[in-house]
């Protein structure tokens, strides 16, 4: 890449002003601006480059050092989320399903996924597929029964007082990397997709006066519109509203190839097998007429044109996300290319597809879920009476971890690899570029640069950016980084004379004009769907009741506490009630106030419990989504018992109401038979075989010094 097109393509991120929400579980918050097949409006920014030639990055300084793995696979041994010993590296691992036999050329794939998943269920055709009704665990709650929102606490006002984390960084007690969210939204892009068009405005209310508020908000609320009811719902008591999932429900890498024709054709090489990977990244929206929506996000709002385009219609919503994106993208290349050329195109392109499908499958059970402490029961084989569709209230609440985003990226360079021109652009535009005793830098990039910035994955590499998520993840709890938590997609104002100050260590308030909160967003989406409030959601998905918020949040009292200052106690309103008091690190030991790196715990001037007590009265006026994350955690886990509740029985439908799933597709062994094209990879094993990033096997999980 020419460095003045780095420039420019850096150049947009700090001009164009703009605004977007971030969407987890399925169900984007908002409905953010989207690019328009058949005319982009501006064109990309620079040409795409050539092939990056490999090279091997030196981890920072902070990075923990791992064993490079020069692109082969090492078989693992340990229990898939399913209970059954995991055999990396053993085709046939999966057989006791179907029996093996000779496949004559025309048989490899005896059947097809539909694209939208319709027909996966032969009695139930709907089951699972794009454009229907997410089904309900239990009954909807709305105020009337019917379809209007139930009340509560301002949703700003409880993230003031639960979800602000003070800018302080608590880690996972697991020492999980940040590869879990990123894998968790990658697999969220999958499943569900809430009908994004813009109902009834219910705007949340932004309160200047709140002496816990340390941001302005010029607009004085933060926009938000209703996802729009079901077709003939919502008329009844006996006919609640509803919402629609434009995703189809099943593990099918739909993120990857779209649930249309039209989509998939224009993400198509001219090739017919491949997808379009021009320089080996994902395309832009403007290198090709008709270019599929996408949603728009900070930058993007003014060049819909320097969009890249994939499957689904979020990839641009982070840096990471777009590289784990473009890692498939490129792994779907890398089997179709494997093929024998005398099989037609449709039969090469539709292969590697069936494959891509079972690694991110095999990946998600054998890898993530037990990574995050999630154990299913043994498969027994494809269930027909079992519904995979994704369930309302595990879009809307049980698949919400906006609390493990990391704050930044890191991506770091090999010695001279990084020039004078590049490290001043960067740092230009609000990153830091610090140089480590190996004579590496790394880029630090945060979290509030890195949305709806495509452009940064070509220029940093997508090698470099996986590598990056080998850093540890922040602790999933109730604690959201105000990168998300306040200026979520949002640009400094104008004058902000010193970008860099404006993300590092936190986002500073003075840089921002407005206010944008996923914590609050989430509380609100799940009013808006009609959620049970977390007392129900405990008892639909078998859990004990919990009758006191010590019993909630597990400390030891719910009170506040009297101090010299302020003998009758402290109150919900008192702007000191979140300071830390102390923090503790991963070995037990103190961790001075401030640690940026160190600490998994901290103990506030007031309890949680105490001040959940004082925004709802009672336990059973709780949210859902406020319950969930403010629980303790299963120990060896970093769910709550209400969160891992929702994953065990989610991804357990999801993997027996499948009739593809890989542990029941006879087509895998025909095709690794035939063409020796292999399901069983790890996810690190695709990082090796697609990109020059060093990460270790067990890459969920921070790898030891």
């Amino acid at each position: 890449m020419g460095k003045s097109s780095l420039r420019r393509s850096l150049a947009v991120l700090m001009t164009i002003v703009g605004a977007g929400l971030f969407a987890s579980a399925g169900q984007a918050d908002s409905h953010p601006p989207k690019t328009h097949g058949g005319h982009a409006a501006q064109p990309h920014s620079k040409p795409h480059p050539k092939p990056k030639p490999k090279h091997h990055v030196k981890h920072h300084k902070k990075h923990h050092k791992h064993k490079a793995r020069g692109g082969h696979a090492k078989k693992l041994n340990h229990l898939q989320a399913d209970g059954r010993a995991d055999r990396h590296g053993d085709k046939n691992d999966h057989k006791r399903h179907h029996p093996k036999r000779t496949p004559r050329e025309g048989e490899v794939l005896t059947s097809v996924r539909t694209l939208d998943g319709s027909g996966n269920n032969v009695a139930h055709k709907t089951w699972g597929q794009a454009g229907t009704p997410y089904p309900r665990v239990g009954p909807a709650n709305y105020a009337d029964g019917i379809a209007s929102m139930r009340s509560g606490p301002p949703p700003r006002r409880i993230s003031n007082r639960v979800f602000n984390d003070l800018g302080q960084n608590l880690f996972s007690e697991n020492k999980l990397s940040q590869w879990v969210w990123v894998w968790g939204q990658f697999i969220d892009h999958d499943i569900g997709l809430r009908d994004e068009t813009p109902a009834e405005d219910a705007s949340v209310p932004f309160d200047s006066n709140d002496p816990l508020e340390q941001f302005a908000n010029d607009l004085g609320k933060m926009a938000f519109n209703r996802t729009p009811a079901a077709p003939g719902t919502g008329t009844s008591t006996s006919n609640p509203r509803q919402q629609i999932n434009t995703n189809s429900s099943v593990i099918d890498a739909s993120q990857v190839y779209g649930n249309t024709a039209a989509r998939l054709a224009w993400l198509k090489a001219p090739n017919g097998y491949d997808l379009l990977l021009p320089g080996g990244d994902l395309p832009h929206a403007s290198d090709k007429a008709g270019a599929p929506v996408m949603d728009l996000m900070g930058p993007l709002m003014g060049n819909p044109g320097g969009a890249i385009v994939a499957g689904d219609v979020r990839a641009n919503e982070n840096v990471g996300l777009t590289s784990i994106q473009t890692l498939f993208a490129r792994e779907h290349n890398r089997i179709a290319d494997a093929l024998p050329k005398s099989l037609s195109p449709d039969v090469r392109f539709e292969i590697a597809r069936r494959v891509v499908g079972a690694e991110i499958q095999r990946i998600t059970y054998t890898e993530f879920l037990p990574a995050v402490g999630v154990s299913l029961p043994l498969y027994s084989g494809y269930k027909p009476s079992v519904d995979p569709s994704v369930a309302n209230e595990f879009a809307a609440v049980g698949f919400r971890a906006h609390s493990m985003v990391h704050g930044e990226f890191e991506p770091t360079f090999e010695k001279g690899k990084l020039s004078a021109a590049q490290s001043q652009a960067f740092t230009a535009h609000g990153m830091q570029v610090e140089a480590n005793d190996d004579g590496s830098d790394t880029v630090v990039i945060p979290l509030g640069l890195a949305f709806g910035n495509p452009d940064l994955v070509e220029q940093v590499g997508v090698g470099p950016l996986l590598e990056s998520l080998g850093e540890s993840q922040y602790r999933n709890d109730e604690q959201i980084d105000n990168a998300m938590r306040s200026v979520l997609f949002q640009i400094p104002k104008p004058g902000s004379t010193d970008p860099s100050a404006c993300n590092e260590p936190a986002p500073n308030p003075s840089c921002f004009s407005n206010v944008s909160d996923v914590g609050a967003l989430d509380v609100q989406r799940a009013r808006d769907h009609g959620m049970p409030s977390y007392s129900q959601l405990r008892a639909l998905y078998g859990l004990p009741p919990v009758t006191t918020f010590t019993q909630l949040t597990g400390e030891r009292t719910d009170a506040f506490p009297r101090t010299e200052a302020f003998p009758q106690g402290l109150d919900i309103d008192n702007s000191t009630i979140m300071d830390f008091l102390t923090l503790t690190g991963i070995d037990g030991q103190p961790v001075e106030l401030g640690n940026p790196d160190d600490a998994i715990t901290g103990v506030r001037r007031t309890t949680l419990a105490a001040r959940l007590k004082a925004l709802y009265g009672t336990v059973d006026k709780v949210d859902g989504f406020v319950g969930m994350v403010s629980e303790p955690h299963v120990p060896g886990s970093d769910l709550g018992p209400l969160q891992r509740a929702f994953w065990k029985r989610q991804f357990a439908a999801l993997r027996d109401g499948d009739r593809f799933f890989y542990l029941n597709d006879s087509s895998l062994d025909r095709i690794a038979d035939r063409y020796d094209v292999s399901f069983t990879h790890s996810l690190a094993d695709i990082v090796a075989l697609n990109t020059d990033a060093d990460v270790p096997d067990d890459i969920f999980h921070v790898a030891a010094d």
